[in-house]
């Protein structure tokens, strides 16, 4: 007897990425719910809600060979007695190991090299090669996910040839069929953004613009740019030092200083001052940036399910990840790679979120030679 639709959606919902895929082996009835296109979004949407679990998943590139980068996905689990539980390479086509990963959203990894801009899945191994650029001058993009509309968007900001005061901003919504929109011009003020890639947090992309010393944010829902400032520095810092935007840690959009005097960083948040509303306009004037606390070395790139925080020191030779503690100021070492990993990872959910589903006509599928 067969059960509905519904119910089997609720059942497979529950399994493990690993054990639904090996479903779709069991019988032809059992694959069509996996590959059902209102499927993936409904188990996504239970990995999202599940709240005992502290399982995390992070996606680190090795460097080895500078011209074929490796791309290796790492499983933690603050629950375990060691808390990595496994380092497994990811299996991606050769000519997409020259790529750059430009970030993650739901298990769809963004990755761009010159004009090409590619998003794929490496579960369901299906990938999309988005339109290129002809021609075109210091290109900077992002990738990122608006929960209110369920929409995934890159951004590419350019600039065209001959012409280095129009610098021209595009955005690319997945599954909308409406190809590369231009939606304006980045104001000239800013000259070239620092960051190659974009940092996604708070619904938007955000580059660093050293020239104002300030932060430019695109917000995916309106598709506009607004300025955020930094938090206030020591003026020493811009003599001795740096400040870098690196990141988001959790939902915050992260900043960190770093003084060459005592080789150490200081990491800032920047955080909603209120309860933030998912369906109105980014307000930055209700954010503030806070220095939260002090890493020595190490960079920051993720908070675990209990409030530690993960951080990535790239030694010479030993790449190496800790465990920080907030209330004890503590740090334990969890695990050192013989990879070169040279810059912290991504924060990376395995799913099968499907480019066909979303409605990716030109839809490819990765061949399995390595």
């Amino acid at each position: 007897m067969e059960l509905p639709l519904d119910i089997m959606f609720d059942i497979f919902s529950r399994l493990p990425i690993e054990t639904v895929l090996a479903s779709k082996l069991v019988s032809k009835n059992w694959r069509d719910v996996v590959h059902h296109p209102s499927f993936s979004q409904k188990h996504l949407n239970r990995l999202c809600s599940s709240e005992d679990s502290g399982n995390l998943g992070f996606l680190f590139t090795d460097y080895t060979n500078s011209d074929s980068k490796e791309f290796y996905y790492v499983e933690y689990d603050e629950n375990n007695e060691t808390p990595i539980i496994s380092t497994r390479r990811i299996n991606i086509p050769s000519e997409l190991k020259s790529y750059t990963v430009v970030g993650c959203c739901n298990g769809l990894i963004c990755l761009y090299e010159l004009s090409s801009i590619i998003i794929c899945n490496p579960i369901t191994r299906e990938y999309v090669d988005l339109p290129r650029l002809n021609c075109y001058f210091f290109l900077r993009c992002g990738f990122g996910y608006l929960v209110s509309t369920n929409e995934y968007k890159v951004v590419r900001v350019y600039e065209l040839p001959g012409e280095p005061s129009s610098v021209e901003v595009e955005v690319y919504t997945l599954g909308s069929g409406n190809g590369w929109r231009n939606v304006g011009k980045l104001n000239s003020e800013y000259g070239l953004l620092c960051d190659q890639v974009g940092v996604f947090a708070n619904g938007a992309l955000h580059w660093a613009v050293s020239r104002k010393r300030i932060i430019v944010a695109f917000d995916l829902a309106y598709e506009k740019f607004r300025e955020i400032q930094l938090p206030t520095f020591p003026e020493c810092l811009y003599r001795d030092g740096y400040f870098k935007l690196v990141g988001s840690l959790g939902d915050y959009l992260m900043c960190l200083d770093y003084m060459k005097l005592r080789r150490s960083l200081d990491i800032w948040l920047l955080k909603e001052n209120s309860t933030t509303d998912m369906n109105r306009e980014v307000d930055y004037k209700s954010m503030s940036w806070g220095k939260k606390f002090h890493v020595g070395n190490m960079e920051p790139f993720s908070f675990t399910n209990s409030g530690a925080v993960l951080c990535f020191n790239t030694r010479p030779g030993k790449p190496t990840l800790y465990g920080y503690d907030l209330k004890s100021s503590s740090f334990e070492m969890l695990v050192s790679f013989d990879k070169i990993f040279i810059q912290p990872p991504f924060v990376h959910m395995k799913t099968i979120v499907s480019l066909k589903a979303l409605g990716e006509e030109n839809t490819n599928r990765m061949e399995t030679n390595g």
